[in-house]
């Protein structure tokens, strides 16, 4: 495995082959801060595949150079025959370290390594899922678009299981929110403003703001 400096530009990020949902734009800030502090960070993980590479492991690390106006990266990299070899090796890695998957990670990355014919041993080894709740959660959780993109049911819509999800389907579904994911959301609209993220020279970023400020004072009103 070679291990060398690249242009952040030549590296292809390509949402397929990543094996979380979202990038945290909390995370990418934290890095940021850390790298201007001297901080060290281990290299990313690039994948080389017919002259091409594929960035596996290191979204986070390599949003973070580029937030600090830096160009290249340290990098390890290794040639694959295949995108299917990749994509494991991406889940692998981004199980590792950094932040845990989620629970709905788990689920959508456990149906896809099912149909990638990964036997139920590695999927339980790699995503920390118990083997007899593997079938429970995949198969009870997970239905997907007209397109084939895998859906994680929430708990109201689980009675949906059966269903092939249109475009609208999906979106309307994606609003679904339970108590948990309330708190998350706001946890990281705390932890923006309380880091200063928000482009206050953006003119839409600062009415969405004083927006967010008028709907907050309406809501606390009816707290008692």
């Amino acid at each position: 495995m070679k291990k060398r400096l690249v242009n952040i530009e030549s590296l292809v990020m390509e949402e397929k082959l990543y094996p979380r949902k979202t990038t945290s734009w909390v995370t990418i800030y934290d890095y940021a801060e850390s790298m201007r502090a001297g901080s060290k960070f281990p290299p990313v993980f690039v994948g080389e595949f017919k002259n091409t590479k594929f960035l596996l492991d290191g979204w986070h690390r390599v949003e973070a150079t580029k937030q600090n106006k830096k160009t290249h990266i340290q990098a390890e990299i290794a040639k694959f025959t295949n995108k299917k070899d990749m994509f494991l090796e991406a889940i692998k890695r981004n199980a590792q370290h950094g932040k845990q998957y989620s629970f709905q990670e788990k689920i959508i990355l456990a149906g896809k390594m099912k149909k990638m014919n990964i036997s139920q041993a590695t999927i339980t080894k790699i995503l920390g899922i118990r083997k007899d709740k593997l079938k429970t959660v995949v198969e009870g959780r997970v239905t997907s678009t007209v397109m084939g993109d895998p859906i994680v049911l929430k708990g109201p819509a689980t009675h949906m299981i059966n269903q092939i999800f249109s475009d609208e389907e999906k979106d309307a579904h994606s609003k679904i929110t339970g108590f948990h994911s309330q708190i998350s959301m706001l946890e990281m609209v705390v932890d923006m403003l309380d880091t200063n993220m928000f482009d206050l020279t953006d003119k839409k970023v600062v009415e969405k703001l004083m927006e967010l400020k008028k709907s907050l004072n309406t809501a606390l009103k009816l707290v008692k």
